[in-house]
């Protein structure tokens, strides 16, 4: 399996681990395509729980491949915005790391008043052949904003294009905790995942119970599929629509329990095992 495509699929629900209780987003109907469904539709307020970690465990086929640990730092300040941070850690299980090793941080810098990022940086195995690393980080504005890349000595500065507000994966799927909205509810965000963006589509799908380890969870599962879209800000034509469900608790807590993810290679399976709250 291509590296790239297995950390993006696993990262995408345990880097949302950041407490968050905005305002509720209020429902929305429209299509994924329509820019009403672009960016929030309130202004919230993000919570933070210093302290807070989640471990999952990563199968596939019922074969443990990866874990993921993320946590929680202490609010600082940065570009003069008052943020918390979240880092989220990805390394192999034994038997994949053996082929496809991983050894992954990404770190986001999610602005306490608004829920949007400020600063997004992934440091990532450039491939599974050595151990340099490609470095990449995004400081977010509104319509468009640089991309910086340091891989294998090459710097690589480009300008990513995107429809109104981006997100990285840990802000977008922090303001997905605090989305209370009926079945069929639509929502669209474009978000940056290492040095390349991609066009989320969410649907509210439905109320579920949930097994997990950690016990049985009343939740709400969210229906989602991406698509990368190029530097200038469009769709990739030949992309492929990645499809997939994140469960998220229906309490107070919204804490994201499962994620499956639908790839060629089988369903990837990223379940909660472990929780502390600060």
């Amino acid at each position: 399996m291509n590296r790239s495509v297995l950390l993006g699929i696993l990262v995408s629900l345990v880097a949302s681990l950041v407490g968050c209780h905005p305002s509720a987003v209020p429902p929305t109907a429209v299509a994924p395509g329509d820019p009403a469904a672009v960016g929030p539709a309130t202004t919230p307020q993000v919570v933070a729980r210093p302290g807070e970690q989640a471990t999952y465990k990563i199968t596939i086929h019922g074969i443990e491949v990866a874990q993921l640990v993320v946590s929680v730092g202490q609010p600082t300040t940065i570009d003069g915005a008052e943020v918390i941070i979240a880092q989220c850690h990805v390394t192999s299980a034994k038997l994949l790391g053996w082929v496809h090793p991983l050894n992954d941080t990404l770190t986001s810098w999610i602005d306490r008043t608004t829920g949007q990022p400020v600063r997004y940086r992934s440091i990532e195995l450039a491939s599974r052949d050595g151990d340099d690393f490609e470095d990449s980080e995004s400081r977010f504005a509104p319509k468009s904003f640089g991309v910086h890349v340091l891989r294998r000595g090459k710097v690589i500065d480009e300008t990513q294009v995107v429809r109104d507000i981006a997100y990285d994966i840990p802000s977008m799927l922090t303001l997905l905790r605090s989305w209370e909205a009926e079945p069929g509810s639509r929502r669209s965000f474009d978000v940056m995942r290492s040095r390349n963006a991609w066009r989320v589509n969410i649907v509210v799908g439905a109320f579920e119970n949930l097994s997990t380890p950690l016990g049985d969870m009343a939740t709400v599962r969210f229906d989602g599929d991406g698509v990368r879209i190029f530097r200038d800000g469009t769709e990739d034509p030949k992309g492929d629509h990645r499809k997939f469900s994140i469960w998220v608790s229906d309490d107070a807590d919204r804490v994201p329990a499962r994620m499956v993810a639908r790839t060629d290679y089988g369903d990837v399976d990223v379940q909660i095992v472990a929780y502390r709250a600060q």
